[in-house]
């Protein structure tokens, strides 16, 4: 009975609502004079529009990551004090040198909306190292045999994180790589623009040269790595079920259209090369550089290359 009663109540209130909204005289002209519906509309003079509540924040496109509307997109984004970072994770922004927050580090992923935490992005990445059971450290070696020492990206089968710096004296930046298929350079504002999957777009203070060098070095490692786990399985009968994220990303593009081809060489030539550089670089540290010995063992041991 009483659920009855507040519903007829509900609709008597309802109905008084729109009879009276439907026949007083809600609006007026110019001058403040109010006027009929009717008269409202038939009115040739110009009036003012119905009244329209500002916005006062900054419209943020969500398909858009940009590191210049930083208040705005804390304001937006999800509090989480311990961040795993996953395959799905587009971009992870060092935000620890800005003054205005308390936060260190804002997460983007690809699908769901952005994290904040207190937490430096040099803690999120060394989590998600552990948790891939693939060091860093040994990551960061592999990248030394060819000869690439600075700015290493993170390589594990078809995940790639590039740092937008060198991570050992201070946090950096990281995104995704496996994630963009295209890239687009801005030369005048020195950024990149990087078309990524689900249509997002990812924008970054890199000059074209700095990118092109780091998807060189992406690229030549990648395929390495690649070879290693691919004829590595196959010597144990084993069948890989190959990783996808999708259509191909700008990296498979890189090995595909790359102006000269890389070396082709097989899994036993690099753990030969990679013994010969490591014996290299001991002997070097041993002997010091500019002893004479050093010369003629270069001449009697020649040094192995990919291809």
């Amino acid at each position: 009975m009483v659920d009855c009663f507040e519903e007829r109540q509900h609709e008597k209130f309802f109905f008084r609502w729109k009879e009276g909204f439907t026949n007083r005289s809600l609006f007026s002209d110019r001058n403040g004079h109010r006027l009929s519906k009717e008269d409202y509309f038939n009115e040739p003079i110009p009036h003012e529009p119905p009244a329209v509540f500002p916005v006062y924040h900054t419209t943020i496109d969500p398909l858009k990551i940009k590191t210049d509307l930083l208040t705005e997109v804390l304001d937006i984004s999800f509090e989480c004090p311990h961040i795993l970072v996953n395959e799905d994770t587009l971009y992870i922004l060092d935000i620890s040198e800005q003054d205005a927050t308390s936060y260190n580090t804002l997460v983007f992923q690809l699908k769901d909306a952005p994290l904040k935490t207190k937490e430096t992005s040099k803690q999120l990445m060394d989590r998600y190292f552990e948790h891939k059971r693939f060091p860093y450290t040994v990551n960061k070696k592999i990248h030394k045999y060819f000869g690439f020492t600075q700015r290493c990206p993170y390589i594990s089968g078809e995940t790639v994180f590039v740092p937008d710096r060198g991570t050992s004296k201070q946090p950096a930046s990281w995104y995704a790589m496996h994630h963009v298929l295209h890239a687009t350079f801005e030369s005048t504002l020195k950024q990149t623009v990087l078309n990524c999957r689900m249509h997002r777009q990812l924008v970054l203070p890199l000059e074209k040269a700095v990118f092109k060098q780091q998807l060189v070095r992406v690229a030549t490692v990648y395929l390495a790595q690649r070879k290693m786990r691919d004829e590595m399985m196959a010597h144990g009968n084993y069948v890989r079920v190959p990783e996808s994220y999708g259509s191909e990303n700008i990296i498979h593009k890189q090995l595909k259209e790359q102006a000269y081809p890389f070396f082709e060489y097989s899994f036993y030539d690099f753990l030969d090369y990679i013994i010969h550089r490591a014996t290299s670089n001991e002997l070097v540290r041993i002997l010091e550089a500019e002893n004479p010995y050093l010369d003629d063992l270069s001449e009697e041991y020649k040094f192995p290359t990919l291809g």
